[in-house]
């Protein structure tokens, strides 16, 4: 992120390949693994590391950012896998944030609660990023209607990071990075 940041690579990625930056302004939604050696092995499972980008024509970027960081409303904008949401506290450039995320396929429900740190960040007037490590992650024991009160320590430090990068202007259009 550092060297998107300074500007010593592209501040998107979809602007790393031309064809990148077309396909996402015709209304393709891109999305790829982020290196060769995915996914990483970790012990008891497996990290994933996946890349995406879109446009959204006529959005602000403040608008979008808003909506990044609306966390009590994501069990609204990301149902039914976020099920529960909820900003714990915010300062200027930092977030905390919990999640509580159920996976429901064929006969088999699976349920964890992650506690977030965001760190968010301004370069300029056109650009924004923000970086999100869970810095707790539970798996939920029971994830039916017994679910919130049976859990099973998975990690407690940094299992995962997301960042959303994105360039616009308050009048324009926005460009999103998600890795």
């Amino acid at each position: 992120m550092e060297k998107r940041a300074s500007g010593q690579s592209p501040f998107l990625w979809m602007d790393e390949k031309p064809d990148r930056t077309q396909r996402a302004r015709a209304g393709e939604v891109l999305v790829a693994p982020e290196d060769s050696d995915n996914p990483h092995t970790v012990p008891h499972g497996l990290i994933h590391h996946w890349i995406g980008a879109m446009f959204l024509p006529n959005a602000k970027l403040d608008e979008v950012m808003g909506v990044l960081h609306d966390y009590d409303h994501y069990k609204d904008f990301y149902k039914p896998l976020v099920v529960k949401s909820k900003l714990v506290e915010r300062t200027q450039d930092h977030e905390r944030v919990t999640l509580l995320m159920v996976q429901k396929a064929f006969s088999v429900n699976a349920a964890v609660e992650t506690d977030n740190e965001v760190l968010m960040a301004r370069p300029d007037a056109n650009k924004a990023y923000s970086l999100s490590n869970s810095v707790r992650v539970q798996e939920i024991a029971h994830s039916d209607s017994r679910m919130s009160t049976r859990f099973r320590r998975v990690r407690d430090r940094v299992t995962s990071g997301v960042s959303s990068v994105c360039r616009g202007s308050s009048s324009a259009t926005a460009e999103c990075t998600w890795k």
